[in-house]
């Protein structure tokens, strides 16, 4: 990413460029959106597109970005894992920001972001004395299911309440004390 400034108004620039972002991938894929349509949309020329990033994926990266940083303030204290509380927690803010996160997952996600979310000393809990190998594998399970539910959740309108997704995760989990 090129050198930007931390001024007041490179940030509101940046903000608009990813909000404009936002909005265009609502209705197109990502390959799709020029730098000149976001530009518009954002209302700043292409100089200072070009001086924050360096092409459409460089912004979308940004965006995933943004969105992690204000999932992980959620949770910035939590120290307890995926406990009902927190799951709770978790669906409700989904169901409250839904087409932010719809817009995360069409924003193509690296995989290792949404498994950073899940580490393997939180793992451990649930399988106590177990070699690193086999935590290794459960938190890649368990971060593509807890992904492929919360992407379901999503496309489907958030029709479950959050309770009910609750539930769900804990059913899933029932047997190892969660």
């Amino acid at each position: 990413m090129p050198n930007i400034s931390n001024n007041k108004t490179s940030q509101n620039s940046e903000k608009r460029m990813i909000r404009a972002l936002i909005i265009l991938v609502q209705n197109k894929k990502i390959r799709q959106i020029s730098v000149s349509e976001l530009c518009a949309l954002a209302k700043v020329n292409r100089t200072t597109f070009y001086n924050h990033y360096d092409n459409i994926q460089d912004i979308a990266h940004a965006a995933r970005q943004a969105i992690m940083d204000e999932y992980a303030k959620l949770f910035a204290d939590n120290t307890d894992g995926f406990t009902p509380e927190n799951l709770l927690k978790m669906f409700r803010h989904l169901a409250d920001n839904q087409i932010l996160y719809n817009t995360y997952f069409r924003l193509k996600p690296n995989y290792q972001e949404l498994l950073s979310f899940y580490d393997e000393n939180l793992a451990q809990k649930f399988y106590p004395g177990q070699n690193k190998i086999l935590i290794r594998y459960h938190s890649e399970f368990f971060a593509a299911g807890l992904e492929a539910i919360i992407r379901r959740w999503l496309k489907n309108g958030c029709r479950e309440t959050p309770e009910e997704m609750t539930r769900i995760i804990i059913s899933e989990y029932s047997h190892r004390g969660i």
